[in-house]
């Protein structure tokens, strides 16, 4: 009977030490997931950071706010019906949400450049586009029947959404309304 209790208890210890070591093996791997999300996500933070050090640069008296967990940088409106900019770091390009009517993805896919490189080209694009909307250069356009979009001054407007809108078709610039 002695000999029967010894092989539970060591079948018992041996349980325990197997679980242990799993225990172990899960930690570890926890671990080393989390250390490359981690990494992953300053990596991919660069975007958002190399925006902001050109948004400071270009306008250090703009307001803004970013949310680094939603990735997020955003600039208060300066009339309610135009609405504020959102510009969303989507870790390989920024998708800029352009007050209450649309959006626009910003990417650079040229495969030779560094992604130090690949960060600045979109930030550059985003940055020349806030100067023409500052400038209220970008037409911004839309209704809640009918969708939204945004076009340079100067440029021709050529989509069937906005012509098929008719006298509920608004505009406006950063300033606010251009027509009613």
């Amino acid at each position: 009977m002695g000999f029967i209790l010894q092989k539970k208890r060591q079948l018992s210890q041996e349980k325990y030490i197997g679980f242990a070591v799993f225990l172990i093996i899960i930690g570890v791997l926890c671990g080393i997931f989390a250390a490359e999300y981690y990494v992953s996500c300053k990596k991919n933070m660069m975007l958002l950071e190399t925006l902001i050090h050109d948004l400071k640069a270009s306008y250090p008296d703009q307001a803004y706010s970013v949310n680094e967990k939603e990735r997020l940088l955003s600039i208060t409106a300066q009339n309610d019906e135009v609405g504020g900019i959102d510009i969303k770091d989507d870790e390989y390009e920024l998708t800029v949400y352009v007050g209450n009517f649309t959006h626009w993805h910003v990417g650079c896919y040229e495969e030779e450049l560094s992604e130090e490189e690949k960060a600045k080209h979109i930030s550059n694009q985003v940055i020349e586009f806030l100067s023409d909307l500052f400038n209220d250069q970008v037409v911004m356009w839309g209704s809640h029947e009918g969708g939204g979009g945004f076009y340079l001054k100067g440029e021709q407007q050529n989509s069937r959404k906005w012509f098929g809108l008719g006298n509920k078709r608004k505009e406006w610039v950063w300033s606010g309304p251009v027509n009613s």
